[in-house]
């Protein structure tokens, strides 16, 4: 057991995490666009208010932001 073998561990492990964190969006994907066909009527519910986005104080924006 060399070097190489664990930094290729390490590089197939890294690789195989950033493959399930991209496979759990897809699904979230997925997910919003069979709920945006079965639900098409919920379009303008769902648009952002940008005049309520400008009133708001900029530190709860940031809160906004980070949630």
């Amino acid at each position: 057991m060399d070097l190489a073998f664990w930094v290729q561990g390490l590089g197939f492990i890294m690789i195989l995490l950033y493959l399930i964190c991209g496979l759990d969006d897809l699904v979230w994907f997925l997910i919003a666009v069979i709920d945006r066909f079965r639900h098409p009527e919920k379009k303008d519910e769902d648009e952002m208010d940008f005049r309520a986005l400008r009133s708001t104080p900029p530190k709860m924006l940031a809160v906004v932001i980070a949630a």
